[in-house]
C-alpha cells in the first residue's frame, strides 16, 4: 500500500498535478522529497480519511519550517523599531 502511494506522489510531481500538495511544494520551492525514507504515521480505511491525515501531517511539518524563518525576521525587525523609539524619546528630552 505504501509503495503504491509513493508511486502516486511521484506521478503527481512528474505531471505537475496542482491538486497534489507534494507536487505543489516541489514546484514552489524546488525541494525534492526523499521517498526512500517515507514512513507510515497512521492507517486509514478510506481515501478521504487518508487524504485528511496526509494534509494534516503536511501542514504540521510545513508550519515548523515557516515559524523558524519568520521568527528570525520578526526579531530583527523589532530590534530596529526599538532603536528608533529610543531615538525619538531622546529627541523629546532635548526640547524640555
Amino acid at each position: 500500500m505504501l509503495g503504491s502511494r509513493i508511486h502516486e506522489h511521484k506521478l503527481d510531481v512528474r505531471r505537475g498535478d496542482g491538486l497534489s500538495q507534494v507536487a505543489a511544494h516541489t514546484y514552489e520551492t524546488g525541494h525534492d522529497f526523499n521517498f526512500a525514507a517515507t514512513r507510515i504515521i497512521a492507517h486509514a480505511r478510506c481515501k478521504a480519511t487518508r487524504e485528511l491525515i496526509e494534509a494534516w501531517a503536511s501542514d504540521e511539518n510545513s508550519d515548523d519550517d515557516d515559524d523558524d524563518d519568520e521568527g528570525d525576521d520578526y526579531d530583527d525587525d523589532n530590534d530596529d523599531d526599538d532603536e528608533e523609539e529610543e531615538e525619538e524619546e531622546d529627541d523629546g528630552d532635548e526640547d524640555d
